[in-house]
């Protein structure tokens, strides 16, 4: 199917394992960490030079310094952002590691499929 290794990184392991299962049925190879700084050791060891998909509400590093030093680290990482905070509109230091309004989705999602429709409209991005 593909070849895309993702990263899914959520403290709420129903939420992290439920969305890891669905992406593994489409044929993504999908990892999952409970906190950015396990996320970060998962960045290197690993290629998630694709997608990460976060929470930013997380234990000890926040989602958004977890995308900013995987950026840093990795610039070619794309992002998709699950957050519980309806009002997150993306910041200027979020723009720049390449987020947008239409990489970020509320939770509860209850149509998870748009993380499937997200990530293959970023790795045709990302191959063009």
């Amino acid at each position: 199917m593909t070849d895309a290794r993702l990263l899914v990184v959520d403290d709420d392991r129903a939420v992290c394992e439920s969305l890891a299962e669905y992406l593994i049925d489409l044929g993504y190879t999908v990892d999952t960490a409970g906190s950015g700084e396990e996320a970060l050791n998962y960045a290197e060891t690993h290629d998630y030079a694709v997608i990460i998909i976060i929470d930013l509400r997380l234990p000890g590093m926040s989602g958004e310094a977890l995308a900013k030093q995987i950026h840093h680290r990795y610039p070619k990482t794309q992002f998709i952002i699950h957050t519980g905070s309806m009002e997150y509109e993306p910041t200027e230091e979020m723009k720049a590691v390449g987020i947008s309004a239409e990489q970020i989705f509320p939770k509860p999602q209850l149509d998870i499929s748009v993380f499937h429709r997200t990530i293959v409209d970023l790795l045709s991005r990302g191959s063009s």
